[in-house]
């Protein structure tokens, strides 16, 4: 766990590249970081883990493993 733990870390340190701003615009329309980015995917993450508890589809973990990181790399900034 604390070898995914440190990757994680190491990962969330790296600069924003073009594939996460495209990332970005595919879950909130644009790719321009704005104030509102981490809130607006974070709300992303949140609506796919209400749908998996209500049994309407199954855990993404790469699509929660790439919410989550692009928010580390946006705090990390």
């Amino acid at each position: 766990m604390s070898v995914i733990r440190e990757d994680f870390r190491r990962l969330s340190k790296q600069e924003i590249m073009l594939e996460d701003l495209q990332i970005i615009k595919e879950i909130t329309g644009t790719s321009k970081i704005t104030n509102d980015t981490v809130q607006d995917l974070l709300f992303a993450l949140q609506s796919h883990l209400l749908l998996v508890e209500e049994g309407k589809t199954e855990l993404n973990t790469e699509f929660t493993e790439t919410i989550s990181l692009l928010v580390a790399k946006l705090y990390n900034r």
